[in-house]
């Protein structure tokens, strides 16, 4: 209860807040006193690589900072095959980086009440679950039809590719089923990728379970000491001070259980339900609220197929998108190693002179380091899998 009598108790959904991510421990320098026909071996033969492209000692290529201690680099500006495959490869993901800014600048645009709930309850018209490529159809053609200005600019093969590209953001899932957009699916399109709801989602292992961690964020704030997820009881909206059921740490709480909704109550897996089946966060959008949710869609399609024929187009270059070249691309980020990590990204993009801003950089490795199940943590550092999976067309969804 809250000071004075007049507070609330915390209602306590089970849910801590997303702890603190482990750090990796950082990777072990390797010894110099190891024989020359081990790692330091491999490390001369890749200097003189180095040393007949551009004419100078290992000793004078700049080390990018923050780039794990292994062998000496490749250079990406060398003249031969391998290069100009990497520099192809290299090149196709700083376009991914530029695709994802502009899909995060439309997810900005939309309003606080087009959320995921309310955008699938509207596309999933009779209540299957999940959302066919024809739902989507359907839903734009309702907008061709009203003559609105943006109507030409959802084409269906991008919508198409919209859900192909939002399935490979969840290619560990083997639930996923091609041509249908699950709740999770549609959150990976809507959500914005650096917050925390995106992760908490990702790391769900259903629909339901990803409804009800929506829920749990957005109406009830974690107590400061145990991190409990607390919400005010509709009885004490008059004061903010609650008392964690858990810890007995008294704080100010302001996300109050409205009556729109019966008591929630949990299920299994702490999955929170109301009586009518819901989990919570489902409005009726607006006709305003409608255009919103296509004008963001026909962005999202158009970005989706611009992906997907980037890919193509790089799979069309002689030898650009095979095993091979991907392995020069992965072989340069990773300097010897058997995954490369964001510092590796970073230097490879200033090695090549390429352009991108800070923010177009962290999507980038958003993209290639998606979190998973069960504890939504993204890896720190990419396999050649995961690297691959991203830059191949027609892809398998199932690593």
């Amino acid at each position: 209860g809250g000071p004075g009598g007049g507070g609330g108790s915390g209602g306590c959904f089970g849910g801590r807040s997303p702890a603190a991510r482990p750090r990796d421990p950082a990777p072990t320098r390797r010894s110099s006193s190891l024989p020359a026909s081990s790692t330091l071996g491999s490390a001369r033969s890749l200097a003189a690589v180095a040393r007949a492209a551009h004419g100078q000692s290992p000793t004078q290529k700049e080390v990018y900072p923050g780039a794990p201690a292994g062998p000496v680099r490749c250079s990406l500006l060398a003249a031969d095959e391998g290069g100009r495959r990497a520099r192809l490869v290299l090149q196709a993901m700083a376009r991914q980086g530029r695709f994802d800014a502009q899909l995060e600048g439309a997810k900005s645009a939309l309003s606080s009440d087009c959320t995921v709930e309310a955008a699938f309850a509207v596309l999933d018209r009779h209540q299957k679950g999940f959302v066919s490529e024809t739902d989507l159809i359907l839903f734009a053609q309702d907008f061709d039809r009203g003559g609105g200005a943006a109507t030409s600019s959802a084409s269906y093969s991008g919508l198409r590719a919209l859900v192909r590209e939002a399935q490979l953001r969840r290619s560990y899932d083997a639930g996923v089923v091609p041509g249908r957009f699950s709740f999770r699916d549609l959150a990976v399109v809507m959500l914005p990728a650096e917050q925390k709801e995106l992760d908490s989602v990702l790391g769900t292992a259903n629909d339901s379970e990803a409804r009800s961690v929506l829920y749990l964020l957005r109406h009830s704030e974690p107590c400061p000491r145990c991190g409990i997820r607390v919400q005010r009881d509709a009885e004490a909206a008059g004061c903010p001070s609650v008392t964690c059921p858990i810890c007995g740490t008294l704080f100010r709480c302001f996300c109050v259980m409205g009556d729109r909704h019966a008591r929630p109550r949990r299920g299994s897996y702490g999955v929170v339900s109301f009586a009518d089946g819901s989990c919570g966060g489902e409005s009726q959008l607006s006709r305003h609220g409608r255009h919103q949710l296509f004008r963001f869609l026909a962005v999202a399609a158009r970005v989706a197929e611009d992906l997907d024929l980037d890919r193509r187009g790089l799979a069309t270059k002689p030898a650009a998108c095979d095993l091979a070249s991907l392995g020069d691309a992965f072989a340069a980020l990773a300097a010897g190693r058997a995954s490369f990590v964001e510092a590796d990204l970073r230097w490879a993009f200033n090695e090549l002179g390429v352009a991108l801003t800070e923010h177009e950089l962290r999507l980038l490795w958003l993209r290639y380091a998606a979190p998973r199940p069960p504890d939504g943590v993204r890896p720190r550092q990419i396999a050649f899998a995961d690297f691959a999976r991203q830059l191949r067309p027609g892809s398998a969804l199932h690593p």
